[in-house]
This record gives structure tokens, sequence and C-alpha cells, in this order.
């Protein structure tokens, strides 16, 4: 009988040593699951805190190091993309982008004026509603199917029949692909 109640004691006990380690450990990776999940839209602020000198705390250690340098990475990013689009709005020559859809990703004021358009320009709406010139469409079109640049001399309706020099080129950022002229 002592044996018996001693021996249920014990797995009392080792129950109770499970179950608070099993919480201990599902607490920590929650923790890291968060932070980590967090990179990914910048909700994560500061670093993780590290713990006793195990596996997780080296996980934890590893986190942090490629949190400071992805928001590094975004800021740099970021401040470049800030400068590739104030340089391309501020140019006296038109430009416009697209992607693989045809649909406008970029267009500067000095292409909109120069079709006669005003305003900011919805990015993803389809290249034919903001022109509908098939020569420009066409020629767009051919340097997404060729992916090789192509010069021509177009004359645009929009642009109250005036001639312009368009030069067209695939754009490949990564895996998308587009064209700009």
């Amino acid at each position: 009988e002592r044996i018996l109640l001693a021996s249920l004691v014990a797995a009392l006990l080792a129950l109770t040593i499970a179950y608070w380690f099993s919480n201990s450990l599902s607490y920590r990776i929650g923790r890291l699951q968060r932070f980590a999940e967090g990179l990914v839209n910048q909700s994560t602020q500061g670093q993780l805190e590290t713990g006793p000198p195990d596996e997780l705390n080296s996980l934890a250690q590893s986190l942090n190091k490629t949190s400071v340098q992805l928001r590094e990475l975004v800021e740099r990013l970021s401040l470049e993309s800030a400068r590739s689009e104030s340089i391309l709005a501020s140019m006296v020559e038109g430009v416009l982008a697209v992607n693989s859809e045809m649909r406008v990703t970029f267009c500067n004021t000095s292409f909109l004026r120069a079709i006669g358009r005003s305003g900011p320009v919805n990015e993803g709406i389809p290249l034919v509603e903001l022109i509908r010139d098939p020569e420009l469409l066409r020629l767009m079109s051919r340097v997404l199917s060729s992916a090789f640049p192509s010069k021509e001399r177009l004359q645009l309706a929009s642009a109250e029949g005036r001639a312009f020099e368009v030069q067209a080129a695939p754009l490949t950022v990564l895996s998308q692909r587009g064209a700009i002229a």
C-alpha cells in the first residue's frame, strides 16, 4: 500500500513537472512565432528577450539579428523606391510602365499631359482605359511578348496628333515581367 501511494505521488509530481515544462516551452515557442509573423507585416518592434541557453534561445537570437537586417533592408528599399519614383515623376519626358497583363503600374504627369489627361491614375487600371491608341498598345504588347526593346515614332490621336519617339523596353523585376516606355 505504501509503494502504491509513493508511486501515485511520484506520478502526480512527474505529471505536474511535465505540464509546467510543456507550458513553458509552448509559451516560448508561441512568443517566437508571434515575433516571426510580426516581421512579415512589420508590426514587430524591438527585440525578443533571450532566455536560458538552449535551442529556443539560439532561435530567438537568430530572429533578433534577422529582424534588424530586415528592417534595414525595408528602409533602404523604401528610400530607393521613393528616390526612383521622385526622379521618374519629375522627368520632362513621359514615362509609362505596365505589368505583364498590360495594367498600368506607373505613369508620370508628363505622360499624362502628352496624352491629354490630368489627375492621378489608379495603379492597376488596364492600359486600354488610359490610352486607346492602337499603335502604343501594339508596341507595348510586342515588347512584353518578345522581351526585346523597341523604338518607334508614333502619332498619338489622344495627343492631338502629335508625333513622339517612343522607346519601349522589357522590365523584369524578380519573377514579374512588364514593360516601360
